[in-house]
């Protein structure tokens, strides 16, 4: 959306939301315009400045009232680009150009969009100056822009709809878990993983639950005192977990600890025989 003004009966400025619907056809016309007046100055003869200035001063005359004019233009074009690509007033296209170098749409609708910055570039601060070249930058600008809007739309709706698919699934997860603990026991861990996936943040669940089996594995490969300075990191983050959680991973981690202390049993006995 875009954010317009106008003064209320108190002379107040008070903000107006225009849509990004309203703002291209506004601009639709207003290019349609420049088209037709640009096509009018450049074919025009200039006849009462012929009649009153000699030759070359003429020429410097017209050349003036040219670039003035299509100042102006750049003026509606840059205003175009603040309000469709949200770049700040003063903005360069060196920087319009980054902007749509870091948007998420297709390399080759990035290619063409640079290609309009650098045209409009060129023609603004070359000092020769083909204004001609305008009467198919404003088409081009236009039709892209419109392109890319529709596109970020489309990604915004699929966004939307993926947050209300996470909230729905949360939702439902925790009604289950709320019914009974029992029943949600075989799939807590599933909804863990989900979470971890839509969320992209580590449980803490599931790193003591990882750390577990990776005690596990130290005991299998005998490796008692990697097991039991494990077990020490275990036993801290199992402390923060809630009463819920805690309940959930209790089993593993005594079985866990009982598997420390047969391992120590089996090495002592091993140690005596010798």
């Amino acid at each position: 959306m875009v954010k317009m003004f106008y003064k209320n009966r108190k002379n107040k400025k008070v903000k107006v939301k225009k849509s990004i619907e309203e703002v291209l056809l506004k601009y639709e016309e207003e290019f349609s315009f420049l088209k037709q007046n640009l096509k009018k100055i450049l074919d025009s003869n200039f006849k009462s400045l012929k009649e009153n200035f000699d030759e070359e001063t003429f020429k410097e005359k017209k050349q003036e009232f040219i670039d003035n004019t299509i100042n102006e233009y750049f003026k509606k074009i840059r205003m175009f680009l603040i309000e469709t690509l949200k770049l700040k007033k003063g903005f360069t296209y060196e920087e319009a150009y980054k902007k749509v170098s870091r948007k998420h749409i297709s390399e080759e609708l990035k290619k063409q969009f640079k290609s309009i910055i650098l045209k409009l570039n060129e023609i603004e601060y070359s000092p020769v100056k083909d204004y001609e070249k305008l009467y198919d930058i404003l088409d081009e600008l236009l039709i892209i822009t419109k392109e890319i809007i529709v596109l970020e739309e489309q990604k915004k709706v699929e966004e939307d709809k993926f947050k209300v698919l996470k909230e729905n699934l949360k939702k439902t997860f925790l009604l289950i878990k709320k019914v009974t603990f029992i029943f949600w026991f075989p799939f807590y861990f599933l909804y863990l993983k989900l979470k971890v996936l839509f969320e992209k943040e580590e449980s803490t669940v599931l790193k003591v639950k990882s750390l577990v089996e990776k005690g596990e594995l130290f005991l299998k490969k005998n490796n008692l005192y990697e097991a039991i300075k494990l077990y020490d990191v275990i036993r801290k983050e199992y402390s923060y977990l809630d009463d819920d959680d805690k309940l959930l991973l209790k089993p593993k981690i005594l079985q866990f600890y009982n598997n420390i202390l047969q391992s120590y049993e089996e090495l002592k006995k091993l140690e005596e025989k010798k």
